[in-house]
């Protein structure tokens, strides 16, 4: 074998694991429209950034979240409830929990407001668009769902007396933006659910690096918690 051949086999042989394992500088993200996914696009960009690797978010539907992460034309998910990732093929849930999200019953002045009222099949119902804990309940209950586009759109209808109830999703260490003296919300949350980040399987080598970079942010008194 030439010597010349020889070298660049050698070269190969010992730089091409090196260069396969080299840290990726940049990463591309998903996310669905929600009024607090800024809440943590902030955190992760904080979190990769102490790591050295720089993010660019784009934003989907959640369907074609599903596949895109199927056909691995995503590094990751930025936040998904804990119900979706047997849902997520390919992605690997990071474990620490971003967000605790609750699902509460509101309604209109004046008349009852009790979880127990979603009992009544047929009933209908004001729903976030993009919920899926709202929409599982929907479903579960058989109710007839009025979608609507945010949470704010649903308080300002039933302060306004044209819907009679709503199901909204949101983060329980922040305050619900309601006025008392307006709607009325029901004592206990419907459902409880924590949301994290996903990575694809092809960084799994990242997930122990990203847990604790996000650990150290969440600490920090400025963060979601």
């Amino acid at each position: 074998m030439p010597k010349f051949t020889s070298l660049c086999l050698l070269f190969c042989l010992c730089c091409g694991p090196a260069a396969a394992l080299a840290e990726p500088t940049k990463l591309l993200f998903s996310y669905i429209e929600h009024p607090q996914v800024g809440i943590v696009t902030d955190l992760l960009k904080s979190s990769y950034q102490s790591l050295g690797i720089e993010l660019e978010f784009v934003k989907v539907a959640a369907e074609r979240e599903r596949i895109m992460a199927v056909n691995g034309e995503l590094d990751g998910i930025a936040v998904r409830l804990s119900s979706m990732a047997p849902m997520l093929d390919n992605m690997r849930m990071v474990k620490v929990p971003l967000l605790k999200v609750q699902v509460r019953l509101v309604c209109r002045l004046g008349i009852e407001c009790d979880n127990g009222l979603l009992d009544h099949t047929g009933i209908q119902i004001a729903v976030p668009q993009g919920s899926r804990m709202a929409a599982d309940i929907v479903k579960k209950n058989q109710l007839k769902a009025l979608w609507f586009t945010s949470n704010q759109q649903i308080l300002d209808m039933l302060e306004m007396g044209r819907i009679d109830y709503g199901l909204t999703a949101y983060i329980d260490n922040r305050d619900f933006p309601f006025d008392a003296s307006r709607l009325q919300l029901a004592e206990v949350s419907i459902h409880n659910e924590a949301a994290y980040h996903f990575l694809h399987k092809r960084h799994a080598r990242l997930m122990h690096q990203v847990e604790l970079a996000l650990r150290r942010e969440l600490a920090k008194p400025s963060s979601t918690n």
